[in-house]
């Protein structure tokens, strides 16, 4: 069956971080998605094909837009499209696809890295503000030093709106006047992993090492969702 294919309109854009690009567009009629799905953007390509490049979905299925959270890398195609976007302008994309997704009110404990927030951002929302969770839902966020951080204000908002809802932040490279935690993700994950869903997003070394921490340490194969960047 082929994949479906909308037409979409840029209607924000933002940098909240260094090399971060967060986008905003219209959602098309009829696009339907589950948080933590990503499309396939079209991208232009002078003189040839476009190219497809995925990004998972920031927003929750809930928001009457969709939102993505571009890592900018020099020389990136994708990159240096949509950065040079301006707002009205149109692209197409192809999707949904991906089943990095949450099939069920569990406790959950989400770890991220970098961009790999993004998917995850859709997820908590999701499950907190549409489906009315109440089960423990924690976030671990990675990112290199301060100029790295992003999102950390809407994590604030959720953790004081909701008491199941914790959220945590670990600088790798931290200046010296940070005085939050340090050290990689995989330095502060919990001692008792048992009877949790862990859902991984970020690089694929990240992601592999904390996928084996938690199966070495007994926690269920299906109970540990990945999705690599």
């Amino acid at each position: 069956m082929e994949t479906p294919r909308y037409t979409t309109t840029l209607i924000k854009k933002e940098t909240p971080a260094r090399d971060i690009l967060v986008l905003q567009f219209k959602k098309s009629d009829g696009f339907i998605f589950q948080a933590g799905q990503f499309v396939q953007f079209e991208i232009p390509v002078p003189g040839g094909a476009p190219v497809l490049r995925p990004y998972s979905i920031s927003s929750a299925p809930a928001d009457i837009y969709l939102e993505f959270c571009v890592k900018l890398v020099p020389k990136g195609i994708a990159s240096h499209h949509f950065n040079h976007m301006a707002l009205g302008d149109e692209i197409t994309f192809q999707g949904p696809r991906g089943f990095f997704v949450v099939k069920e009110q569990v406790s959950s404990f989400y770890i991220a890295t970098g961009a790999g927030i993004a998917p995850i951002m859709g997820m908590i929302r999701d499950e907190l503000e549409n489906k009315n969770s109440s089960q423990p839902i924690h976030v671990l966020f990675g990112v290199r030093c301060e100029e790295d951080i992003f999102w950390a204000e809407r994590c604030e908002k959720l953790k004081k709106k909701f008491s199941n809802f914790t959220f945590q932040i670990t600088l790798s490279q931290p200046s010296a006047m940070w005085k939050g935690r340090k050290g990689r993700v995989s330095a502060h994950l919990p001692g008792a992993v048992t009877g949790k869903h862990y859902f991984i997003c970020g690089g694929a070394e990240m992601v592999k090492d904390v996928r084996a921490y938690l199966l070495a340490r007994g926690v269920p194969m299906p109970y540990v969702h990945i999705e690599i960047f």
